[in-house]
C-alpha cells in the first residue's frame, strides 16, 4: 500500500506532509510511553507548522466518469435490487445526480412539466445549487 502511495504522490507537498506527520506522531509516541528512545526536546519544539509543506490544493484537471463497463454491469444487475429502492437507482441513472441530491429529492416537488416535457427538480448540496432542474426523458424514447 505504501509503496503504491510513495508512487504516486512522490516529490510533491502531500507525500512530504504524509511522512512528516508520521515521524511527529512517533516521536509523540515515545514520549508518551517515556522510552529511552525519545528526543530530549519535546516533539513540539522539534516539529513546526512551518515544516510542513503547503498541500496541493489542485482540482483534478479531468472530470470523472462511471466506467462504461460498470454501467452495463448496473443496468444488467437492476432487477436484483429491492423494489423500494429501483426508482432511487433509476433517478441515479438518469440523472448523473449524487445519492444524496437524489434522496433529499422531495416526492411532491421534485417533477415538474413545462410544455410537454417534463424536468426533474432538485437541490444539489455539494455546490450549493438550489432549484437545479434537469430534463426527465420520456420513457419511450
Amino acid at each position: 500500500m505504501l509503496s503504491l502511495f510513495s508512487s504516486k504522490l512522490k516529490g510533491c507537498n502531500t507525500y512530504v506532509s504524509y511522512h512528516i506527520q508520521k515521524l511527529e506522531g512517533f516521536l509523540y509516541y515515545l514520549e508518551r510511553i517515556q522510552s529511552p528512545l525519545r528526543p530530549k526536546l519535546p516533539t513540539a519544539r522539534l516539529i513546526w507548522p512551518h515544516h510542513y509543506p503547503p498541500l496541493d490544493n489542485q482540482k483534478p484537471t479531468q472530470i470523472k466518469y462511471i466506467p462504461q463497463t460498470v454501467l452495463a454491469q448496473f443496468d444488467a444487475h437492476l432487477h436484483h435490487l429491492p423494489a423500494s429502492q429501483i426508482p432511487v437507482m433509476i433517478l441515479l441513472r438518469a440523472s448523473g445526480w449524487r445519492l444524496s441530491d437524489v434522496l433529499y429529492l422531495k416526492l411532491d416537488t421534485c417533477l415538474e412539466q413545462h410544455g410537454d416535457k417534463f424536468w426533474l427538480v432538485g437541490d444539489i448540496g455539494v455546490i450549493t445549487f438550489f432549484r437545479t432542474v434537469f430534463p426527465a426523458k420520456d420513457s419511450e424514447d
